[in-house]
């Protein structure tokens, strides 16, 4: 099993913990998080699943609904977060929003329109070297 490094600073602390890939994953949607919520984005829904695939974080913002895929490399990866987006999972990202859309509209505010987004984060010896969001479709 591959094993990568990441850097948790918590209360001014820092921490090197051994994380698999998986959790390096669920690590930058944490991070993803966060960093939305401090730019006064609303996150109203985390890990979506439809048969059609997963949205990381469904975020709103200035009465847009936004659909982030988050990815999340080191600096050793061989491809960067952004590379990852393919017409084939862009296909699968509008499919679930739809989704999310037609299952979950009379829980939601009023929304302006909809976009999918991506939130890519790079890491260098654990720590967060750059952070890119960008809207996709």
């Amino acid at each position: 099993m591959l094993h990568l490094v990441a850097l948790i600073n918590t209360d001014n602390k820092t921490y090197m913990q051994k994380r698999t890939k998986r959790e390096l994953g669920k690590f930058g949607e944490y991070l993803a998080a966060d960093r939305l919520t401090k730019n006064n984005y609303q996150i109203l829904a985390r890990n979506f699943h439809s048969r059609y695939g997963e949205i990381d974080i469904v975020a709103l913002k200035n009465g847009i609904l936004f659909f982030f895929e988050v990815k999340t490399r080191t600096c050793d990866s061989i491809n960067a977060p952004e590379e990852s987006i393919t017409y084939q999972k862009r296909q699968k990202l509008i499919r679930t929003a739809m989704t999310f859309l037609e299952n979950k509209s009379s829980d939601l505010p009023i929304i302006k329109s909809w976009r999918i987004a991506f939130f890519g984060i790079l890491l260098r010896g654990g720590k967060v070297i750059k952070t890119e969001t960008f809207i996709i479709d």
